[in-house]
């Protein structure tokens, strides 16, 4: 248990943490796509396909310039695939 450390509730950061997560969860309207339980499991495929297709034009166009790509790009694109 080296990584749990003591939480006091007049904790500022806490307080307002608290207060956050609250407001979305009591939210009547998603204050975040991934909030909209109705539509998020098209929506973040949605998401990932357009960041794919994205990734796939970059790299393209890195390729037809000669750029070698940079080593976050090389990880994401592992990650991807």
């Amino acid at each position: 248990m080296a990584g749990m450390v003591v939480v006091h509730p007049e904790d500022e950061k806490l307080q307002v943490k608290s207060l956050l997560f609250w407001a979305r969860v009591e939210a009547e309207q998603p204050m975040r796509i991934c909030d909209d339980e109705e539509n998020w499991s098209g929506q973040w495929r949605r998401l990932m396909s357009e960041r794919e297709d994205e990734l796939a034009r970059l790299v393209e166009d890195k390729i037809k310039n000669g750029r070698p790509m940079t080593k976050q790009e090389k990880r994401y694109w592992v990650r991807l695939f």
